[in-house]
């Protein structure tokens, strides 16, 4: 079970801390929350309780599995699917899995397509949801703020 204080990553969202727990009200019938603070953007969202396990949440990254994720965002590549959807479906069902490697893969990809100017307008957005999903994460992590993690991120 969650509590306050804790941090977590949730898969489609990012990091976060819980900063609450409450109980509402809706349609006549108390439920039970729990309330994260996503570090990003500092968006509320509130979980019911009973549907936690629908969120597959988990601690965030180590500081050793954050180094790995940044020296894959550095790896070259060689090669790119030239099938716009079938990238673009991979690339979301990499970042839907909350894994930070294979966040960090789709972030190689695009930064190599990005660099070769190859990148449509539709990927940007992949782009920046990835690097924020990661971005969260160091700035928990090593305690630093937006614009450095940022650079960490975009100097690999």
């Amino acid at each position: 079970m969650l509590k306050v204080g804790e941090v977590v990553f949730v898969p489609k969202y990012g990091a976060g801390i819980v900063t609450s727990i409450e109980n509402k009200e809706l349609y006549g019938k108390i439920y039970n929350y729990i309330v994260i603070t996503f570090v990003i953007n500092d968006m509320k969202f509130y979980i019911p309780k009973e549907r936690l396990n629908l969120y597959s949440i988990r601690a965030i990254s180590d500081k050793d599995k954050i180094n790995t994720a940044l020296k894959t965002i550095d790896e070259d590549i060689t090669e790119i699917n030239n099938d716009w959807i079938k990238r673009y479906r991979g690339n979301r069902k990499k970042i839907n899995t909350g894994d930070i490697l294979k966040i960090a893969e789709v972030i190689r990809d695009l930064y190599y397509m990005k660099n070769m100017e190859i990148m449509p307008p539709g990927e940007e957005k992949i782009l920046e949801e990835a690097e924020n999903m990661i971005i969260g994460e160091i700035m928990m992590v090593f305690n630093l703020n937006i614009d450095t993690a940022y650079e960490l991120v975009r100097k690999s």
